[in-house]
């Protein structure tokens, strides 16, 4: 019984140029060129046709175990190992574990079918997305920062629930900063681009969501010029950019979904269980991570600018109130009253506006014209002070004196009263 030869499109090709050749339709040199051989190797391949036929075209490779798959002791230890450390890992990041952890020689794609095989992990099926246009990346380094909030069980139950707030340079797709924080605050954000600033410098936009943090929410306004981040942002001369979309902030998006992939397991392995240990851990993250994703920006210019580090960052990244002086030189604020200890100033500064600062830590400062005022709580003064400062109050219980009455002696010290004449009792 004759053998059943198999051939695929290129040998088939490869038996018409031959055939040609042997008819006399075509010389060596233009049949080698077609072939993309060498004249040499032609001759071998026809003298080999000549004596076994068709076959002599077919790879003799065919159905046979290739040279580099992987021994079936090895896809088991693989397969192994992965269950009992990686089991909801990706097969790129378990392949990036086995060859650091373990010291696992395998490509990629094999350690992919071994999971998939072995049911560990399931490919995702491709879903018809809308078609975003993709903004083309800035071109300098800090020329445009996108920082965005992720919340997320990042330490798997170890923790209560909190936010990541993640902020990623949109030229190099670099990590600048990650800070644990337990909900998106304006304290939150200041503290981030406070630690930012201290380590990069300033850079010269920053762009982010419609959070209520960087747009208001009154119905009435829609300008978000009012809010806390944005005057901050405004001081330092920092441009702040509100996507409308998330697709418009797509880089920092991805990167939450690497980080609820990537972090979780890296904090797992390390055995971080808080907040403070997690915030700890975050640098060495960081560069890690930038070390595999980062990439090369177009220009080498660095669009940070460097101002100096003093007091004056920490009262520009803080909560700025105004509130009306009164009268009495009191100032209501938070549900507080506080009196304003300026007896040298106390006629200027009746029914002035002042500037309260408020810091994370809940202190207060009272400006007014760029000057510290002296205040005090109004519940925590002496009680001498808080007699002085109230009125005399008169005590109509008492027995009327008539001799007082008809001498005027009752009405004391008034300087607008221009009328002398004495009260007569009748």
């Amino acid at each position: 019984m004759e053998e059943l030869l198999e051939m695929n499109n290129k040998e088939r090709e490869r038996l018409k140029i031959i055939i040609r050749l042997e008819e006399g339709a075509l010389n060596q040199d233009i049949a080698a060129r077609q072939l993309k051989i060498g004249v040499r190797q032609l001759q071998r391949l026809i003298h080999e046709y000549r004596k076994n036929g068709e076959k002599t075209l077919i790879s003799k490779r065919r159905g046979k175990r290739s040279n580099y798959i992987l021994s079936d002791h090895l896809r088991k230890e693989i397969a192994i190992v992965i269950m009992q450390n990686y089991p909801d890992f990706g097969p790129t990041f378990a392949h990036e574990k086995l060859v650091e952890k373990h010291g696992i020689v395998a490509s990629i794609s094999s350690v992919r079918n071994i999971m998939i095989e072995n049911k560990i992990w399931k490919p995702k099926k491709v879903k018809a997305e809308k078609v975003h246009q993709r903004r083309a990346p800035r071109e300098c380094y800090g020329e445009l920062v996108q920082m965005d909030g992720s919340y997320h069980d990042w330490f798997e139950g170890r923790a209560p629930e909190c936010c990541l707030i993640v902020v990623i340079d949109d030229a190099t797709s670099r990590l600048m900063w990650l800070q644990f924080v337990k909900w998106e605050s304006c304290f939150g954000y200041f503290q981030t681009i406070k630690k930012y600033i201290k380590k990069h410098g300033k850079p010269m936009s920053i762009y982010t969501d419609r959070l209520a943090v960087f747009e208001t929410t009154r119905k009435t306004d829609k300008n978000y010029k009012d809010t806390q981040v944005h005057r901050a942002l405004s001081t330092l001369g920092i441009e702040l950019i509100l996507a409308r979309s998330p697709q418009a902030k797509g880089r920092v998006e991805r990167v939450n979904g690497t980080l609820q992939d990537r972090l979780i397991k890296e904090m797992r392995l390390a055995r971080i269980s808080t907040m403070e240990e997690g915030n700890a851990f975050l640098p060495s993250y960081i560069e890690k991570h930038n070390k595999k994703f980062a990439k090369k920006p177009k220009s080498t210019i660095d669009a940070h600018t460097n101002i100096k580090i003093d007091s004056n960052l920490e009262n520009v990244l803080c909560l700025h109130h105004e509130r009306k002086i009164s009268k009495d030189l009191m100032v209501w604020f938070e549900g507080k009253t506080y009196q304003i200890l300026e007896p040298k100033y106390k006629h200027r500064l009746s029914g002035k506006k002042v500037l309260i600062r408020e810091k994370e830590d809940g202190s207060l400062d009272f400006l007014y014209s760029g000057r510290l005022l002296n205040f005090k709580n109004y519940n925590e003064l002496p009680k001498e002070n808080l007699n002085k400062s109230k009125a005399v109050m008169k005590d109509f219980s008492a027995p009327l004196d008539l001799h007082k009455l008809k001498s005027g002696e009752h009405r004391g010290h008034h300087p607008w009263r221009r009328s002398k004449k004495k009260i007569v009792a009748f």
